[in-house]
């Protein structure tokens, strides 16, 4: 006989049956919430104490009728215009003038003679900043012997990262922006990149664009320059990113089809996870921490997450039917994991609707047991807020998997 297991889910005690010598389903350690309560007062950490709530649906049109396979682009179009216009502002120009791509280094035997390293500048116009420029370095596998797929890692300083070895080892590309060249990390100097050279100095509209938007935005001329490079195959490109870089990757997906996969590791408020949980991070936290990363409007929402009229299930569902990963952490409560597990789960019926497999299961799984049979891949791994080889070895695993039966261009009635 199996062993009943108690835990706390939504607010309500629940049990389940776990087989002998199973593993049951994760749960926040009591130890930990206690920690991180008295560390931080105010804040939640106790399943205990999120309170109802109701989340908008994705597949219900603005004028309430039921979303089908053939509406489903209009109803993914009226969800991005509520994100440009109550959470991440709208970038004033897609693609710009005069943009383009030069090699300013290139070493044919990087990481030991393993990859090619390449230095690429990244120049357009502006119409309040003159001409710009920032440099994406791109690592491409030696033995390949054809067009690879890639990874973009949004990064947060710098143009290197130790996973480098590992994704080359698999036989991807990498791509590495440093999102310093964008727009800096910083409430006073967020504007100084490519904000103020597209918006101008003056006083910023409530639905402006900020950092995250300016990052995915810079993520987007990357991919500008893998469709010219003839060494990568630009029909498989992953966009990449951890922590606040994965509140970026999220956004860089869900507005860029070209997108063939997002990865977004450990995101929580603003990326993967639910904000009316009302769980870790909040509304609040994020407008009084960082005010400089999403627009005005949303401030709004400071402690009236009920009355947002988006969560982050549906920012994942514009992904789909691209292959999406989730990825947390059980010492990470800030990100609340279980709130980016349940919105991959209320992310799923879109992915269902168009044709493909979901996440697939609806209960939150043991640590350090994947959950990826589906187009919506997610885990929850031991230790804290971070970006592990375990972490890297997972998403390449479920990239491999996916992205050769995925259709990332797909284009649907």
């Amino acid at each position: 006989m199996g062993a009943l297991t108690l835990f706390l889910f939504e607010g309500s005690m629940a049990c389940v049956w776990a087989a002998e010598g199973t593993t049951p389903a994760w749960t926040a350690y009591d130890e930990l919430v206690a920690q991180l309560e008295e560390r931080i007062p105010g804040g939640n950490f106790a399943e205990a104490r999120v309170p109802e709530y109701s989340l908008p649906d994705p597949l219900e049109m603005s004028d309430a009728t039921a979303v089908t396979r053939a509406t489903w682009p209009w109803r993914r179009a009226e969800i991005r215009e509520l994100f440009r216009e109550q959470m991440h502002g709208r970038a004033p120009v897609e693609r710009p003038d005069e943009l383009s791509f030069r090699v300013v280094e290139e070493e044919p035997n990087a990481l030991d003679g393993k990859a090619t390293r390449k230095l690429v500048e990244i120049a357009f116009d502006t119409p309040h900043g003159g001409r710009r420029r920032f440099r994406v370095q791109l690592y491409l596998p030696n033995e390949a012997k054809e067009p690879v797929p890639v990874l973009v890692l949004l990064q947060f300083q710098g143009l290197t990262d130790r996973a480098t070895p590992l994704v080359i080892e698999r036989g991807w590309a990498l791509a590495i922006l440093d999102r310093t060249l964008i727009a800096a990390d910083d409430a006073d100097k967020y504007r100084d990149g490519v904000i103020n050279a597209f918006s101008g100095d003056g006083e910023l509209v409530p639905d402006a664009w900020r950092s995250i938007a300016a990052w995915a935005w810079g993520a987007s001329r990357v991919m500008d320059y893998l469709e010219t490079e003839p060494a990568v195959d630009a029909k498989w490109v992953a966009v990449v990113g951890f922590s606040r870089m994965g509140k970026t990757s999220v956004w860089a997906g869900a507005m860029d089809e070209r997108f063939a996969a997002v990865i977004s590791n450990e995101s929580g408020a603003g990326g993967a996870a639910l904000s009316k949980r009302i769980y870790g991070e909040t509304v609040q936290n994020l407008s009084d921490r960082f005010p400089h990363w999403f627009c005005k409007n949303f401030q709004q929402y400071n402690s009236r997450e009920e009355r947002l009229p988006v969560d982050q299930h549906m920012l994942l569902a514009c992904i789909g039917p691209r292959p999406l990963y989730v990825g947390s952490a059980d010492e990470d409560l800030w990100s609340d994991p279980r709130g980016e597990f349940l919105a991959c789960v209320a992310a799923s019926p879109v992915y269902e609707l168009l044709g493909v497999e979901g996440l697939g299961t609806n209960e939150m799984p043991p640590l350090d047991t994947p959950v990826a049979s589906g187009r919506i891949g997610y885990h929850i791994r031991r230790g804290p807020h971070g970006f592990t080889d375990y972490d890297w070895t997972k998403y390449l695993n479920f990239l491999d998997r996916h992205l050769p039966a995925a259709a990332p261009a797909e284009k649907l009635p």
